[in-house]
């Protein structure tokens, strides 16, 4: 089996880095995002990983699949430096590139899509993505957490058997999100199926949460079953309706808006 060659050292600048090169082989993906979670860990900006493992599975995916056409004896090449304000990720594959363009101007795909979230994902969890002008490679830019930890106060989880309804504060952002994903997991582990996010309090999502309520929405349907939102404010409502996620997260309004 062809071997990932990898780096992990200081630039001269003294900025982290870590750096990869891997065959086209889609079992690699893996086990490059558990190296870039240590890498985040080790450098303090372990509430990155979600975002971060996040987005090297689909670009990884993306350069492996649709780049280099699952041809093994091409490679994918990750570099990643952690610098003062964010986290710039490089990745470069061997193939002739894509009309990345036309994709950008899609945007987000419909709910009931079972592809073409890969570029959106990468809108929705970075400050900034370009690629060249080829489309063989692209870059990532990802805000540094200058939190590292939410409050449990954030948020208040009852449990009644495989049923678990979480209650949430004012706001559920990149700040608070560390904390709330540690504990879904946490009670998915421990076997609930259905997870109801009561939004009553809540004025305030951005991105980063989004994407945290549909990976859960994504787990829990694997286990056959679900997530929901009630009461959800008339803004909030207007956001996911936005995003073509009302349906897709079982979302109802509050009554009174």
């Amino acid at each position: 089996m062809t071997p990932c060659m990898q780096s992990d050292r200081a630039t001269r600048s003294g900025e982290p880095e870590y750096s990869c090169s891997l065959p086209a082989e889609l079992a690699r993906v893996s086990g490059v995002c558990q190296a870039a979670s240590q890498f985040l860990n080790k450098n303090g900006q372990g509430s990155l990983a979600f975002a971060v493992g996040l987005l090297l599975r689909e670009f990884l995916n993306n350069a492996i699949i649709h780049g280099n056409r699952l041809d093994g004896s091409k490679r994918v090449g990750l570099a990643m430096r952690l610098c003062r304000t964010r986290l710039v990720i490089r990745i470069a594959d061997e193939g002739p590139g894509f009309n990345w363009r036309t994709t950008i101007q899609r945007g987000v795909p419909d709910g009931d899509a079972v592809s073409g979230r890969g570029l959106p994902i990468g809108v929705q969890y970075t400050q900034r993505v370009r690629y060249n002008r080829a489309g063989n490679q692209v870059v990532l830019w990802v805000a540094r957490e200058l939190k590292e930890e939410a409050q449990m106060s954030d948020f208040s989880i009852a449990r009644t058997g495989t049923t678990a309804r979480i209650t949430l504060q004012e706001q559920l952002t990149a700040v608070e999100a560390p904390s709330l994903q540690a504990a879904l997991k946490q009670e998915i582990a421990q076997g609930v199926k259905e997870i109801e996010f009561d939004l009553a309090n809540t004025t305030s999502l951005d991105s980063t949460a989004i994407g945290l309520l549909i990976a859960a929405s994504n787990s829990l349907t694997a286990l056959q079953g679900s997530v929901r939102l009630i009461q959800v404010s008339s803004p909030l409502m207007k956001l996911l309706q936005g995003m073509r996620l009302v349906e897709r997260l079982h979302a109802s309004a509050k009554e009174g808006g």
